[in-house]
Formats: C-alpha cells, structure tokens, sequence
C-alpha cells in the first residue's frame, strides 16, 4: 500500500501493508515502527546540518473527535464548555435492538451512548485506490490513519 511504502521510505525499515492492517492502532503501528528502527539493519537518515535538529515546522492540522466534528475550532469549542463528545448510537453504526438492553440482558450492552465520529461512511476510498466493497467493511480506525 501506498501508506506502507511511505512509511518504509521515510523511516527507513520495511513495513508491510499486512503490517497496518496487524497493527490498527496508531500506538499499536508507531511501536511497530519504533521496534523495527531500533532493530534495523538499515541506515538511518543523518541530519543534513546541526542546524536542523530539535526544530519542527507544523505546517497544518486537522483532526475527528466524537462530538464535535472536523474542525480544530468545534474541538476547542467542545473543551472549553466542558462538554463530552459522547453521544446516543447513531442508527446507522448498528443494530441496537440486537447488541443494547437497558436491563444488562446477558451478552447485550447496558451502554446507550457512545463517543461517535461523524460522517464515517464519508471515506474517499477512491482517494486511497480501494474498492468501494472493500471501504465497507474496513476497520473506521484504518479509515483514520489514512486520512491523517
């Protein structure tokens, strides 16, 4: 995958596109990639001049937080008021009628809300050159590590 193969290249260490979809989280796939560069036979990249190291540019954000949206500005908003992003299951995640009880029926959860980011089925799958029955069933947390 694209991701794998730009990974591998700026971090200098092989990662496979099995590797992201073994490792869904991002802590999960950035200790995966922190593991294989201090394993790793490869060079790593040196600094072109001392001038460079310790300094950062952030050249532009974006976020999705339960709650509030996709802007950094609903995100401080929601922070500010002291609000939570939690939110009653939206009817398209799932069947609630087969997974809630509110009287902790065995097996069931006793949970109505839940933190739900907005506009998940909004995936440009096409962007990212996967089929649009493939982007139906892909993990919402590969979703997100694509679009960051």
């Amino acid at each position: 995958s694209n991701l794998a193969a730009k990974t591998s290249q700026k971090y200098t260490v092989e990662i496979t596109t099995a590797d992201i979809f073994s490792n869904p989280t991002i802590q999960d796939f950035s200790k995966l990639v922190l593991d294989r560069r201090t394993n790793s036979s490869m060079p790593t990249k040196q600094p072109q001049n001392n001038q460079s190291e310790g300094r950062i540019a952030i050249i532009g954000m974006s976020c999705s937080f339960p709650g509030c949206g996709s802007s950094l500005e609903s995100y401080w908003d929601l922070m500010n008021s002291g609000n939570h992003g939690l939110s009653i299951i939206p009817d398209n995640r799932w069947n609630k009628g087969l997974f809630y009880s509110p009287d902790s029926e065995k097996g069931k959860s006793y949970e109505n809300e839940g933190g739900f980011i907005d506009e998940m089925e909004a995936f440009d799958a096409e962007l990212f050159g996967i089929s649009p029955r493939e982007a139906m069933v892909m993990d919402p947390q590969h979703r997100l590590l694509l679009q960051a």
